[in-house]
């Protein structure tokens, strides 16, 4: 989020990113004020802590992912009393996790938007999954190829594990949040439609909810980058910047500890392509299981590493698809269309680029004044 705020920011739109102090999120004070020091054109404002927390935040043995999303939830009185303090207020723009913040948007009646952090693969998705019939719940179908619209055919057990079981409660809670989507007047997603038209296309048109007007899509993306006063001088990142062009494959930054890991993220995800670095996916959580899905079958910049639904990737399969990646022809067009992606990706943000246009198109359906 702060990534799209100094993006926002920097086509002149005066911004303002409301934070939750919510129980589980540590020192939010500490945050927002190294927040403020590392993004100087970008406001931000601590929301106070709710004053009553539901059943589920205040149970100390609740599920954390509950808690997180009622705690959240409640801080929504709380920013519908800042948003009305405020002079004059254009649009919300929720995290996809704070999208019931969509309700003080109504409230007030200002325009409101979700940030889609995912890739719109996923987005189709989700949107789809709500007006899904199904007997079973996912997680009694094994490998079975589920097919949503504009979206490469999913093996039912990598869905994300939230999913698998609809009789938890964890699946109602991001059910619901699903359900919030089609509230929002658009979408903002981090990605470049080069990269995943047939989702885009999908969406565009409605197809994932069937006799429904779906929000308009503005792909921004990508909006990719660490927290800055990171430490860049890693003597791994020292060591491989000596290495010869083109020997390097898929190095992504762990950004706590400077590790270098290959997991299917979808931000690692962004700067693998920003990097020009083909993938060696290693899904480990969440949603990665999917991303993984979307970068070897429809976006073709990766491999998948064998083992990885068995939590054992064994040394002589990494060295096979490293090997594969390096030295194979299909290694070599995994490499040609990484390039290729780094150069539209690049080309996305420019002035005139699609990301850079859709941002425009953002802010002029707002009536806000850009520097382009």
């Amino acid at each position: 989020m702060t990534q799209l705020a100094n993006h926002l920011a920097g086509h002149g739109a005066p911004v303002t990113v409301a934070v939750a102090d919510v129980p589980s999120t540590g020192d939010s004070s500490q945050t927002i004020a190294r927040l403020s020091a590392s993004y100087p054109a970008v406001c931000f404002h601590l929301l106070p802590p709710a004053t009553t927390r539901s059943e589920d935040a205040a149970d100390p043995n609740a599920d954390p992912f509950i808690t997180l999303i009622a705690d959240i939830r409640a801080t929504n009185a709380a920013l519908l009393a800042f948003l009305r303090s405020l002079p004059s207020v254009k649009a919300l723009i929720t995290d996809f996790f704070c999208a019931y913040g969509l309700d003080a948007a109504a409230e007030l009646g200002v325009p409101a938007y979700v940030f889609f952090t995912l890739c719109v693969s996923a987005l189709a998705t989700f949107l789809h999954i709500p007006v899904m019939r199904s007997a079973v719940s996912f997680g009694e179908m094994g490998r079975s190829l589920l097919h949503f619209p504009g979206v490469h055919p999913i093996p039912a057990s990598d869905l994300p594990e939230v999913l698998l079981d609809r009789d938890n409660r964890q699946y109602s809670t991001t059910l619901g949040l699903f359900k919030q989507l089609p509230r929002a007047k658009g979408i903002l997603s981090n990605t470049f439609e080069w990269l995943e038209p047939r989702a885009v296309k999908a969406i565009k048109e409605g197809i994932p909810r069937p006799g429904e007007s779906l929000p308009k899509l503005f792909c921004v993306g990508p909006l990719v980058g660490e927290e800055r006063g990171s430490n860049a001088n890693h003597e791994c990142l020292v060591w491989l910047d000596k290495q010869p062009a083109g020997s390097v494959v898929e190095v992504l930054r762990h950004p706590a500890t400077g590790a270098f890991v290959t997991h299917c993220g979808w931000n690692s995800t962004l700067e693998a392509v920003m990097a020009g670095v083909p993938m060696l996916c290693w899904p480990m959580y969440a949603e990665q299981r999917m991303n993984k899905v979307f970068v070897v079958e429809e976006m073709k910049l990766g491999v998948a590493l064998n083992g990885y639904d068995e939590a054992m990737v064994k040394a002589e399969e990494v060295e096979a698809k490293v090997r594969l990646v390096m030295e194979s022809e299909q290694g070599n067009e995994i490499r040609q269309r990484m390039t290729k992606a780094q150069e539209i990706a690049a080309n996305a943000l420019e002035i005139g680029g699609s990301s850079a246009a859709a941002i425009i198109d953002l802010l002029d359906s707002l009536k806000i004044s850009t520097n382009d």
